[in-house]
C-alpha cells in the first residue's frame, strides 16, 4: 500500500507524518525560537508600559500588521488591479451604484472580494437580490486581508456549473 507523503514547509523533506517531524526539523524550531522571541519582547514590552492604552495597540495592531502582511504575501498573485470582466459588464448597465456590502474591494480574475466590518440582515438580502438579477453567487469566509480578525470576506463571482 502506498503511504501519502507530506511536504515539510519549512525544510522540504517528504515525510509521512508532519507533527512527528516538526518535532525534529532544525527549520521548524527556528520558527519556533522566533515566535517564542517575539511573544517574549512583547511581553516584556506591555510589561513596562503597562496601560489600557498600550494594551489596545497591541491588541489591533500587531495582529493587523503581522496578518495583513502573511495574508497580502499568500494572496499577491490572486489580486488584481482591475476588476474581473463580468463586473465591468454589470457596472455599464445596472441600476446598482454599488455592491450590496462592499467594503474595501478586491479583484481577482473571476472573483469580486468584499471585507466589510459587518452586514445587516438587509445588506444581506441585497447581496441575494444582487446575485440573483445577474446570476451570480457568493459564500462568506473568516478570512480576510484588510484587517484580520475583524472584517470577513464575501466573495462574489459567476455562478458555478456542477
Amino acid at each position: 500500500m502506498f503511504e501519502d507523503k507530506k511536504t515539510c514547509a519549512f525544510c522540504g523533506a517528504e515525510v509521512s507524518e508532519l507533527h512527528d517531524h516538526y518535532k525534529l526539523c532544525p527549520e521548524y524550531k527556528k520558527f519556533e525560537e522566533l515566535i517564542k522571541e517575539i511573544k517574549h519582547k512583547v511581553i516584556q514590552f506591555i510589561k513596562t508600559h503597562n496601560n489600557n492604552a498600550v494594551l489596545h495597540e497591541f491588541y489591533y495592531h500587531i495582529p493587523l500588521e503581522i496578518l495583513r502582511s502573511i495574508r497580502y504575501l499568500m494572496e499577491k498573485n490572486e489580486l488584481r488591479q482591475n476588476p474581473p470582466r463580468w463586473f465591468k459588464k454589470i457596472s455599464e448597465k445596472t441600476i446598482y451604484p454599488h455592491i450590496p456590502c462592499g467594503d474595501h474591494l478586491k479583484w481577482t480574475k473571476e472573483e469580486v472580494w468584499s471585507e466589510p466590518y459587518l452586514v445587516s440582515q438587509k445588506d444581506i438580502e441585497s447581496l441575494i437580490n444582487f446575485c440573483k438579477a445577474f446570476n451570480l453567487e457568493f459564500y462568506i469566509t473568516g478570512e480576510s486581508q484588510h484587517f484580520p480578525g475583524h472584517t470577513f470576506r464575501i466573495v462574489i463571482g459567476p455562478k458555478r456549473v456542477v
